[in-house]
C-alpha cells in the first residue's frame, strides 16, 4: 500500500476496509482507522478549499498588479523604478486635490472636479478648518 501524500483516496480506502480478525485490539484498530478515514476526508476537502482560495487570490493579485501598472502608466511613471516613487506621486496628487478643494469656493467647477476625483480614488478629504 502506498501511503504517500498523493494517494489520499487509496489511504482512505485502506482505512475504510479495516483489518480482519476478532478481539478488542482489532476493534480498537478498526475504530482508529475509521477515525483516520474521517480526518483524511476533511483534510482533503480543506486542501481543495485552500487550493481554490489560492487560485482566487492569485487572480485578484494579478488584477491588482495590472491596475497598478495602468495607474503608473497614466501618471507617466517608470514602472521599473522603486514603488516609493509611485506612492509619492499618488500622495502629491491627493495633496494637490486637497489644496484645490480648500482654495476653490464651494460649488465651483474646480471644487466639484477635485471632490469627484477624490471620491473616485476612494480618498477621504482633509477636514476643513
Amino acid at each position: 500500500m502506498n501511503t504517500g501524500a498523493t494517494d489520499v483516496q487509496g489511504l482512505m480506502n485502506a482505512c475504510q476496509r479495516g483489518v480482519a480478525g476478532k478481539g478488542p485490539a482489532i476493534e480498537t484498530a478498526n475504530n482508529l482507522l475509521a477515525e483516520c478515514y474521517g480526518v483524511l476526508g476533511k483534510l482533503a476537502a480543506d486542501n481543495e478549499a485552500l487550493r481554490k482560495d489560492a487560485e482566487r487570490n492569485k487572480s485578484m493579485l494579478l488584477d491588482a498588479c495590472v491596475q497598478i501598472g495602468s495607474i503608473g502608466e497614466a501618471l507617466g511613471l517608470d514602472m521599473d523604478a522603486d514603488s516609493d516613487m509611485m506612492i509619492g506621486t499618488a500622495r502629491d496628487l491627493v495633496d494637490g486635490l486637497n489644496r484645490i478643494i480648500k482654495e476653490c469656493p464651494l460649488g465651483s467647477p474646480g471644487f466639484a472636479i477635485a471632490t469627484e476625483v477624490m471620491g473616485e480614488l476612494g480618498v477621504q478629504q482633509e477636514e476643513q478648518p
